[in-house]
């Protein structure tokens, strides 16, 4: 999975999700029924944690963005909102991202009553508020 940091004012960053860009999630074509999820099917936790020399670590936020489109007003095309996350830096000092994609509520939907069976000891998943 790819993302890419950049620095935002004084001690702020933007975390950017590019795994749509780069094609690593299944095509939007995809008939329904597969246990792959399309970006439409997922959305987006970055975790900001902060690391102390005794490497310790202390989730400093989160953000959860939900995959979604938007139909742009000139073009009329339906484009995906870009996935990123904006997090200001409360400690100075060593940080880690966490980056992780997670199927949405409507895609677990689908396999109602499947789940134990294509996802063998559970699944995480998200609705957008909530990890369940």
């Amino acid at each position: 999975m790819a993302f890419k940091i950049c620095k935002k004012g004084t001690c702020g960053i933007t975390v950017t999700d590019l795994n749509d860009d780069n094609y690593q999630l299944v095509s939007m074509m995809t008939t329904t029924g597969s246990i792959y999820y399309t970006f439409l099917e997922s959305a987006t936790i970055n975790a900001l944690v902060s690391v102390s020399y005794a490497d310790e670590r202390k989730l400093q936020a989160y953000d959860i963005t939900t995959h979604r489109t938007v139909i742009n007003d000139v073009t009329e095309q339906e484009t995906y909102v870009t996935d990123e996350s904006m997090f200001q830096f409360e400690v100075d000092g060593l940080h880690e991202i966490t980056h992780i994609i997670l199927p949405n509520a409507d895609y677990i939907s689908k396999f109602e009553g499947l789940v134990h069976t294509y996802f063998k000891g559970g699944v995480y998943y998200t609705d957008g508020q909530k990890v369940y």
